[in-house]
């Protein structure tokens, strides 16, 4: 299918293509790197602009495998506990430092290596700074001040509610520039991820007290799980492929559309019933998820109107799945029989 796409894109530039993987959001990763690596293999570093992105993945990722959330959540885990040294190298190389500059900074992570141990925290770090070389020793202190700020901001070592720690986190996070509201330049795709991470910081911050008291490290443990369960995909314009799990009408006309998957395992939906309610109650009411022919109905116009919405229209279905063979859905005979 992403193969599909770049042949297509390549021939007509301006085409706008529908790629539907029902089991998407089991395959989101997946989707993902196969597409990035067909469609624009920079897209990763180079992050989405907001114009002529290569394509348009709904459902989105979690909030914490973005780019901008790790590197804000490096300064968080420092202040909160020990981490490796790897994370303090990560952290003095961060782009969020305006000063001391990037050279000196590699300098003094250099330097860190050959005195510091694996694993610190940022009491530890503080000392060694403050033994930095002379060479070295103003720009350390610039760091050790930022440190300092942190902290202050902070005050790990206190006990507090879950709305408290939100508060403190979004300090911490406007002293390293790590906002949406923040004066350096970005892409719209950081802009938006970082809009999503204040939104989040708000609601934290209205959690009621009755969760009880917690430390800086088990307050930041749990902000991150919220931030994994969090998915979110930034807008990207209008993209040239469209990815989703849906059959739905697409409203709109395209150039091209692919519906993968389609085993009859998947097509039509299965009956699902109500256990607590009698199965001819649920049909009499009409829910197409209770009644079987009404899901074969609704699964047949769904094709047709896809069909009917794109100049190329393709289905497919696996063969396998690991050590199970499949077989094809009957719905997609009249599809078939065309190609």
């Amino acid at each position: 299918m992403a193969q599909w796409c770049a042949e297509r894109l390549s021939a007509a530039p301006a085409a706008r293509l529908l790629v539907i993987v029902p089991d998407l959001a089991q395959r989101h990763a997946e989707v993902r790197r196969v597409f990035d690596a067909a469609l624009d293999p920079g897209y990763l570093y180079r992050g989405a602009t907001g114009d002529g992105a290569a394509y348009a993945l709904e459902g989105g990722q979690p909030l914490l495998d973005y780019a901008p959330i790790g590197e804000a959540l490096r300064t968080l885990r420092l202040l909160t506990s020990d981490v490796e040294l790897s994370v303090i190298s990560q952290w003095l190389r961060g782009a969020f430092w305006a000063r001391p500059g990037a050279g000196v900074r590699a300098q003094l992570d250099v330097w860190l290596r050959t005195v510091a141990p694996p694993r610190m925290g940022c009491g530890q770090l503080l000392l060694a700074l403050r033994t930095a070389p002379a060479a070295l020793l103003a720009h350390a202190d610039e760091i050790a001040d930022v440190l300092v700020r942190l902290l202050a901001a902070l005050s790990p070592g206190s006990r507090a509610v879950l709305g408290e720690w939100s508060g403190r986190f979004a300090q911490v996070l406007a002293i390293c520039g790590h906002t949406a509201n923040a004066s350096r330049q970005r892409s719209s795709h950081s802009q938006q991820v970082l809009q999503r991470l204040d939104e989040l910081l708000h609601e934290c911050a209205a959690v009621p007290p009755a969760l009880g008291m917690f430390t800086a490290a088990d307050a930041l443990a749990m902000f991150m799980q919220l931030l994994a369960r969090t998915r979110f995909e930034p807008a990207t314009g209008d993209a040239a492929v469209t990815l989703t799990a849906t059959l739905a009408d697409p409203i709109v006309r395209y150039d091209g559309i692919w519906v993968s998957g389609l085993h009859s395992g998947v097509l039509p939906e299965r009956a699902r019933f109500d256990a607590f309610i009698p199965a001819t109650l649920q049909r009499e009411a009409g829910l197409i998820a209770a009644d079987p022919a009404a899901l074969v109905i609704q699964a047949r116009q769904a094709l047709a109107t896809l069909c009917r919405s794109s100049h190329e229209f393709i289905v497919s279905e696996p063969s396998h799945a690991e050590d199970l063979a499949l077989s094809v859905a009957p719905l997609l005979a009249p599809y078939t029989a065309r190609s």
